[in-house]
């Protein structure tokens, strides 16, 4: 009886390049991921510009009451 060496032992692999799909693994996630970190990046701009721009006019407008 032959013995299998390690290199007998090793997973086959298809020549075809498309790897088998893992149950439980949604390839939509690092979208969703990149898309959120988006969404809240552009959300604290926004909040900080309006902050600024609040700051701006009530400096002007104590500028004028003087």
């Amino acid at each position: 009886m032959k013995m299998p060496t390690p290199v007998d032992q090793l997973p086959s692999f298809n020549l075809s390049g498309s790897p088998t799909a893992q149950p439980g693994i949604n390839k939509w996630i690092p979208y969703i991921i990149v898309g959120g970190i988006l969404i809240v990046a552009i959300g604290v701009s926004i909040a900080v510009n309006r902050k600024l721009q609040s700051q701006k006019i009530n400096l002007k407008i104590k500028e004028n009451d003087n």
